[in-house]
């Protein structure tokens, strides 16, 4: 059974007028922005009113945490999967940082999470997000690898947020690439060479 069939049917339209707004919301905030977005706009695209919009979120900026959240948790649960997925815990560690260079590299992702989110969520609580997420992710994934014996030991958490920038260049580099195919197979080599050398 999946979730929202437990839920009533007020819950479940609640549930479903959600959805239909962030879906919205990530196609206009990636197409003119934070700041030119409107919510009457957002509203009218998801097809609800604006008092449901409102009934869901407080304003604007609630809607676009939300939303960013919700695109976080959508990339790194793609992560995860990818990982466990894996021959072995290093290879998990570099496949997962390609499926993340991959999808941040977005035009929506690039734009709403790694552009935008700062300024609209401060820089402290955009990194705090961050650190939950991505570098948290690679924390665990580095102790795991030292822990059974297949990297050499160093400070994991300062690793894990060198290693988090390095990939966010990483994206940035991928999304003003003309050619997106070369640059991601360079990337990936690039980042097979930094985790590989981690390895004893």
């Amino acid at each position: 059974m999946k979730p929202e069939e437990s839920l009533d049917g007020h819950a479940r339209r609640s549930l479903e007028t959600r959805r239909k707004l962030l879906s919205a919301a990530r196609s206009i905030f990636t197409e003119v922005g934070y700041m030119k977005a409107s919510t009457p706009a957002i509203a009218k695209a998801a097809g609800v009113s604006r008092g449901a919009l409102y009934h869901q979120y407080a304003d604007k900026e609630a809607l676009f945490r939300d939303l960013l959240n919700e695109m976080q948790a959508e990339i790194y649960s793609e992560i995860e999967k990818v990982a466990l997925a894996a021959d072995d815990l290093v290879n998990g560690l570099i496949e997962g940082a390609m499926v993340y260079v991959e999808a941040a590299a977005r035009p929506d992702y690039l734009r709403i999470v790694l552009t935008e989110g700062p300024s609209v969520m401060g820089t402290d609580q955009w990194r705090e997000a961050d650190r939950n997420n991505g570098v948290q992710s690679l924390i665990d994934g580095f102790s795991a690898a030292q822990a059974a014996g297949d990297m050499r030991d160093f400070p994991v958490e300062e690793m894990a947020h060198l290693f988090s920038g390095a990939l966010d260049a990483c994206v940035l580099h991928l999304a003003d690439a003309k050619d997106r195919a070369g640059t991601i197979k360079n990337c990936e080599k690039a980042i097979r060479t930094l985790v590989t050398g981690l390895g004893k």
